[in-house]
C-alpha cells in the first residue's frame, strides 16, 4: 500500500513511517516547514527515519490547494493524519494556532480527499483528551461516552473529528477516527510528563542537576501506552479496515503518577527529592481518566504488548544515552 502520512517528522510520525516501511508499505511523508509561530521541541527518534525513498513534502496546514495537489499526484491507498499542535499547554497558550492547525489542517486533508475523489482510507489520530472530565462512575470511557473537553487541545481535536464526520458522504473510502490515550517512548520531547521525568532523572544520574525532581500534580491517575503499541493499533486499522469508524485505544489500567515516578527512580537507581512546581500544575486537571479498548480488540485483535515497566525502562535508557551524549566522554 502507498500511505500518505502527515506530521511524518513528529514523534509519532517517525514511528509510524518506520513501522510502515518495515511492513513493506510505500510512504509519502508530509512534514512542516520551519515556522516561527509554532513551538519547536523535536527529538529525533532512535532508529526511526522518514527516509522512505520519497523526499518529504513540506506543507504547513491548513493549505487546501497544496493538499489537493499532493493527494492528486501521489494517489495514496490510505492517509494517516497525525499533524497537530499536540500538547495541552501549547494549545492553551496558542489557541488560534491550535484552531488553525488542528481543525483547519484536518479540514484541508479531508477536503483534498473529497475534491480528488481518490479512494484512500483516512485514519485520523484524535485523542482521549476529547473525553474531558468524565465522572468516575462513567469510566472507563468507551466510544459511546459523551465527550466533554475542558481545554483548547481537546476542543480542537473534537472539532477536527467533526470535520471528518461532516465529509463522510463525500469521501469515496471510509474514514476512521482513533482516540488513543497518552502514549510515550524513546524520542519523545521532554515537554510530555513521563519524558520530562525521565530526562530529569537522567540528568540527576549524570550529576548535572541537583537530586530534585520538579513535578506537577502527582496524585492524578492516568493511562499510558507505549507508542509502539499505538502504532500497531494504527497499522491494524489501515491494513485490515474494520467495520467501525471510531476506536478508543487504551489499556484500561490507570496509574497514579507518583507511583510511576517512584518506579522510574528505582529503575534508574537514582535517589531524589520531589518538589512540586506551580508552573507544571494545571487548574483543570482531571482526577482520573482511563478507557476501554474492547471494540478495537474485538474488531482487529489488537492488544498492548509492552508492559509499563518495560516502556519506562526503554524511555529511561533513551534519556540516559541522550544526556550521556551531551556530557561527552569523561577523562
Amino acid at each position: 500500500m502507498k500511505i500518505l502520512v502527515t506530521g511524518a517528522d513528529g514523534f509519532v510520525g517517525q514511528y509510524m513511517c518506520g513501522a510502515l516501511l518495515a511492513r513493506g508499505h510505500e510512504v509519502v511523508p508530509l512534514v512542516r516547514t520551519a515556522r516561527a509561530d509554532l513551538p519547536v521541541r523535536h527529538a529525533k527518534n532512535p532508529g526511526v527515519s522518514v527516509d522512505s525513498g520519497t523526499a518529504p513534502i513540506a506543507i504547513d496546514l491548513p493549505n487546501d490547494d497544496d493538499m489537493i495537489r499532493v493527494v492528486d499526484q501521489s494517489c495514496p491507498d490510505a492517509v494517516v493524519h497525525l499533524a497537530a499542535l499536540s500538547t495541552i499547554p501549547d494549545s492553551d497558550q496558542l489557541p488560534q494556532i491550535a484552531q488553525n492547525v488542528n481543525v483547519g489542517g484536518t479540514r484541508s486533508v479531508v477536503n483534498a480527499l473529497v475534491e480528488t475523489q481518490i479512494p484512500a482510507r483516512l485514519l485520523f489520530a484524535s485523542s482521549c483528551i476529547v473525553y474531558g472530565p468524565t465522572p468516575v462512575e462513567e469510566q472507563p470511557v468507551t466510544e459511546s461516552t459523551t465527550p466533554r473537553p475542558n481545554n483548547v487541545y481537546g476542543e480542537t481535536k473534537l472539532q477536527a473529528e467533526e470535520q471528518v464526520r461532516a465529509a463522510l458522504d463525500g469521501l469515496v473510502a471510509p474514514a476512521i477516527i482513533a482516540r488513543p490515550f497518552n502514549h510515550f517512548g524513546p524520542g519523545q520531547e521532554p515537554n510530555f510528563v513521563l519524558s520530562s521525568f525521565a530526562r530529569q532523572i537522567s540528568r540527576i544520574r549524570a550529576g548535572l542537576d541537583a537530586p530534585v525532581l520538579n513535578v506537577g500534580n502527582l496524585s492524578v491517575r492516568r493511562e499510558f501506552l507505549d507508542v509502539r503499541d499505538v502504532i500497531e493499533a494504527y497499522l491494524r486499522l489501515i491494513e485490515t479496515p474494520p467495520a467501525g469508524d471510531l476506536y478508543t485505544i487504551a489499556t484500561g489500567q490507570p496509574h497514579v503518577l507518583e507511583d510511576l515516578v517512584r518506579s522510574m527512580g528505582e529503575i534508574a537507581d537514582v535517589q531524589f527529592e520531589i518538589e512540586p512546581d506551580p508552573a507544571r500544575m494545571r487548574p483543570n486537571d482531571l482526577e482520573v481518566l482511563y478507557g476501554d479498548a474492547s471494540l478495537i480488540k474485538r474488531d482487529t485483535g489488537w492488544a498492548p504488548e509492552y508492559s509499563i515497566d518495560q516502556s519506562l525502562r526503554d524511555l529511561l535508557s533513551y534519556w540516559h544515552a541522550q544526556v550521556g551524549a551531551e556530557v561527552g566522554p569523561r577523562s
